[in-house]
């Protein structure tokens, strides 16, 4: 089968065999005449460097000198922080720049850089988005802002809630303290997995994920698709007026994730949960995903998992802060499973108290993946996402009638995302009753995107 120019690039990348040896080059070198037609007619890959997400530092000043040395010229940077001044020293050079001098030259520098770092904040257009919802929805701002910050609102309280007892006890290890207050059964959560092409019968990346939420939100969540003028396309699976949930985008970054609860979850300000989810979807590859979750402190705890068509895939389980609280976990055996709980050691899981469920999800899903004949289908992961045992909190949740109405939880939706094909597989309720559709976006992405 003959590969596109992209598609050769990724093989490459995989340590795969591609058609032929791919030719690629940066888009600011492409000759303007007609060599551009015969190289692009050629195979050519061109390559665009463009900003994953943008940030800015009110509390930093930047200034600059041009300057030569023996007839080259060179830019001394100046980088005032409020811990002090971080100073680079560049050369120019075409289409790149070489850097002569670091900013960071010794211990001295500590301070100015963890406040240049802390000083970064994401640039307003994910508000501009929020804005847009609102206007768009005739909805107040405040509505819409508090919609998509609701995670951080309601885990805080959970975990406050854990903390507390008459006699001040607090949850350790996952377990509730005596003395606490019972948890009120949470409306359920979400089963995440992942496969690589080295399991999967058609050889590609696919990521999925069971939703379980609040069963009247079936009849609010939304297929939302995206074009943008600075970014990729993006396909996001998500509740009207939030920013975004799981999905994928047109570089092939597949998202899926699961909500954590630790003990220090609370409220405080950072970076909220769904408008990093939103974030991520402006991701390149899995290196730029990844450091959209490191770039500003976030607020609150969560899991993503995070794939990509290159074939690759890593789990990031977060808790509130900088880059010192994130977690990576590699897949084994081709493979990602997470559920609502941390699985790395040293937290104080909330999630465990409040959602007990959820380990018990975890092996179910592993057991029945380790079980298959064969390699991992679409097929496969179906029948893994209506999986009924501990019903009515299993993998395919349903509402138990003898919870309160605003107590009970069910799958509300379950999505298969094959990255290769840019094709998503939903199903509109439990997966168990509700018969999955494909959903084609390679056409709403553009050919090469």
């Amino acid at each position: 089968m003959t590969m596109s120019p992209r598609r050769r690039v990724e093989a490459v990348l995989r340590r795969d065999l591609p058609d032929k040896v791919p030719l690629t080059m940066y888009e600011c070198m492409i000759p303007q005449c007609t060599v551009e037609r015969q190289l692009r007619n050629a195979g050519l890959c061109i390559v665009y460097r463009t900003s994953v997400f943008a940030t800015f530092t009110p509390n930093v000043r930047r200034t600059s000198e041009h300057f030569e040395i023996d007839g080259v010229a060179h830019v001394r940077t100046y980088t005032e922080t409020p811990a002090g001044t971080l100073v680079q020293l560049d050369r120019p050079a075409g289409f790149t720049t070489w850097h002569v001098e670091r900013p960071f030259r010794g211990p001295e520098d500590y301070a100015a850089l963890r406040a240049l770092v802390a000083d970064q904040r994401f640039e307003p257009r994910y508000v501009d988005e929020l804005r847009g919802l609102a206007e768009g929805s005739d909805q107040a701002f405040a509505a819409i802002l508090a919609l998509n910050v609701r995670t951080e609102i309601m885990f805080a309280a959970k975990a406050r809630q854990a903390a507390s007892g008459p006699a001040g006890t607090a949850v350790t290890n996952g377990d509730a303290p005596a003395a606490a207050t019972s948890p009120l059964a949470p409306p359920g959560e979400c089963t995440s997995i992942a496969a690589l092409p080295g399991v999967t019968d058609s050889g590609h990346t696919v990521v999925a994920q069971n939703w379980d939420w609040l069963p009247h939100t079936r009849d609010t969540v939304v297929v939302l698709e995206a074009k943008q003028d600075d970014g990729p396309s993006y396909v996001t699976v998500v509740e009207a007026g939030l920013l975004a949930k799981a999905g994928f985008n047109s570089h092939g970054v597949g998202v899926a994730t699961n909500a954590l609860v630790s003990a220090v979850d609370a409220g405080e300000v950072g970076v909220p949960y769904h408008v990093l989810l939103r974030a991520l979807l402006d991701a390149e590859h899995l290196p730029a995903a990844l450091a959209v979750l490191q770039r500003a402190p976030r607020s609150s705890s969560a899991n993503f998992m995070l794939a990509h068509v290159s074939g690759m895939a890593v789990d990031v389980e977060t808790m509130p802060g900088d880059y010192a609280q994130v977690r990576l976990i590699e897949p084994r055996d081709g493979l990602l499973v997470h559920t609502n709980h941390f699985t790395t050691p040293g937290v104080r899981d909330v999630g465990l108290w409040w959602m007990p469920d959820s380990p018990f999800r975890l092996m179910r899903a592993r057991a029945l993946l380790a079980a298959r004949e064969g390699p991992v289908s679409v097929r496969l992961l179906q029948t893994v996402f209506a999986d009924h045992v501990d019903f009515p909190v299993g993998i395919c949740a349903h509402a138990d009638p003898r919870d309160k109405p605003t107590e009970q939880g069910e799958t509300t939706v379950s999505l298969i995302m094959d990255l290769d094909e840019q094709a998503m597989w939903l199903a509109d309720g439990t997966p168990c009753s509700v018969p999955y559709r494909r959903l084609e976006y390679a056409g709403f992405f553009g050919a090469g995107a």
